[in-house]
């Protein structure tokens, strides 16, 4: 370097000009206290709710129920067609008889169950179970301040009481007149459909040759075909699905997109845990509100209704709005037109390859969890004994619609890349996501691990496609063909 000039003075260096440096975040912990605050609320009322729902006994009669239905399908389907049943259907209720026999003495629906067995293969109904029937006296339900109170018109629900006394009723030694049995076939309607059959078997022993065809239309018959068809068919096509999709997966021609909301910071992931916490504070908060209000003053159907939907429009407002100043809302992140045929194509085929992976799920869990009360989802306990159109169009909505947009925006659109950035370990992310979501539903602690498999599908969907639509239309897929199937087994 050549030294200066003498005389010269040299001037400085100007500084250099470094970039602004914005000042770090500093870290959140408030969205994911809040959320997980919020999820052991509603765990907890789950749970309460589950094992102390009032049930005198833990045994569960669902499947003698199913069984014996799927038995008069199969004697009668044969009937209306013309033909002989194949083999000798009735045969498949002797199994149920001697379990339920064991129990009839203590439990009235083994014996209420028992009887139409009985009946239904000519044999005579024993006495006792009778005595059991008309002895039992149900205990008074608890007051509910926010039960509707009834209104004039409004029709009474059936206590166990009566419908009891209703079905030894029809089995009494001596039969009823016709005008008395239809009284009791109207009655049990209301119950389910092996209590139904129970009317339809006091209408036969007063004389009516057309009851089964009244308990029982051809296009119930028909319907009930159907979906089994469509479930059977459902199966084996999740099977081609699923081993499509490991393939290729496994070749590397499908790669993951990523979530749609993209890298996170750490203050950004605390708040997407706050934005889930929002949306399920809003739906419930203002569900609860709109029932308290609306309860008193209308149908209790259409109240709910009302109070469900007004939940659900203001989940959506606030996953509507911007939950960090970088990044837009869960809503514009999560939805969008580009590859949208795509997406509902891969929602379906999720459902679809769901499905078989269910069924094992749920053998396993029912194994395990057989000590138990059994899992029962109020939608479904609705359905068989209520399909009003009233109920169905809500029931529907809420299981299609409403359930599907909601529980995605909050567990795989804000809580499951929330938690990713916070636990910094996705696998166990999308774990923990699965079990607070089967945890908060109202059905029981056997009904989880099918639950939590139905998350982490959303969660695999949501990540291979960068959006949340495939999850959405899996989810929407599986409740619908869920309804579907309760319809034709109840």
């Amino acid at each position: 370097m050549s030294e200066p000039t003498p005389g010269f003075d040299v001037p400085e260096a100007p500084p250099l000009l470094e970039e602004p440096v914005e000042p770090k975040e500093p870290n959140s912990y408030f969205g994911i206290i809040a959320l997980s605050l919020l999820l052991l609320l509603l765990i907890s009322l789950s749970l309460a709710n589950y094992l102390g729902s009032g049930r005198e006994s833990r045994t569960d009669f669902s499947k003698h129920h199913t069984t014996f239905r799927s038995v008069i399908l199969q004697v009668e389907a044969p009937k209306r067609a013309g033909s002989k049943s194949i083999g000798y259907p009735l045969d498949a209720l002797v199994t149920p008889m001697k379990e339920l026999k064991e129990q009839a003495q203590a439990e009235p629906e083994a014996a209420a169950l028992l009887a139409t067995m009985h009946f239904e293969r000519n044999e005579p109904v024993p006495p006792e179970l009778l005595k059991t029937l008309n002895e039992y006296q149900e205990k008074p339900p608890k007051q509910d301040k926010q039960s509707a109170k009834p209104k004039p018109g409004d029709a009474v629900p059936l206590d166990d009481t009566t419908k009891y006394k209703l079905i030894a009723e029809a089995y009494a030694e001596t039969p009823p007149n016709l005008e008395r049995a239809k009284v009791i076939y109207d009655k049990l309607q209301s119950s389910k459909f092996a209590f139904r059959w129970a009317g339809v078997h006091a209408l036969e022993r007063a004389g009516s040759k057309t009851a089964r065809v009244e308990g029982l239309p051809t296009s119930k018959i028909t319907f009930s075909v159907v979906v089994t068809s469509i479930w059977a068919l459902g199966i084996g096509l999740g099977i081609i699905a699923l081993i499509g999709y490991l393939y290729m997966r496994i070749s590397g021609n499908w790669l993951p997109k990523g979530h749609p909301v993209g890298t996170l910071t750490q203050p950004e992931g605390d708040r997407l845990a706050m934005c889930a916490a929002r949306i399920l504070a809003t739906f419930f908060g203002t569900q609860w509100i709109a029932a308290s209000l609306f309860l008193p003053a209308m149908d209790a159907e259409a109240a709910m209704a009302l109070a469900t939907g007004m939940g659900i429009v203001a989940a959506i407002w606030i996953a509507s709005l911007p939950f960090s100043q970088s990044k837009p809302s869960l809503i514009r992140l999560s939805f969008s037109r580009q590859d949208l045929g795509k997406n509902i194509l891969w929602g379906v085929g999720g459902a679809l390859a769901n499905l078989p992976v269910l069924l094992i799920v749920a053998l396993i869990s029912n194994l395990i969890f057989s000590w138990l009360p059994p899992a029962e989802h109020p939608i479904s306990v609705e359905l068989q004994t209520n399909q009003s159109p009233l109920t169905l169009l809500v029931l529907f909505f809420a299981a299609t619609i409403g359930a599907p947009i909601i529980e995605e925006l909050t567990f795989r659109g804000a809580m499951l890349p929330g938690l990713v950035r916070l636990m910094g370990r996705p696998v166990l992310a999308t774990v923990v996501v699965g079990l607070a979501f089967a945890a908060i539903h109202p059905t029981g602690i056997p009904a989880w691990m099918p639950l939590a498999m139905i998350s982490i599908t959303a969660s695999i969907l949501t990540n291979m496609r960068g959006s949340l639509i495939p999850a959405i239309v899996m989810h929407a897929t599986h409740n619908l063909l869920l309804v579907i199937l309760t319809l034709a087994i109840f």
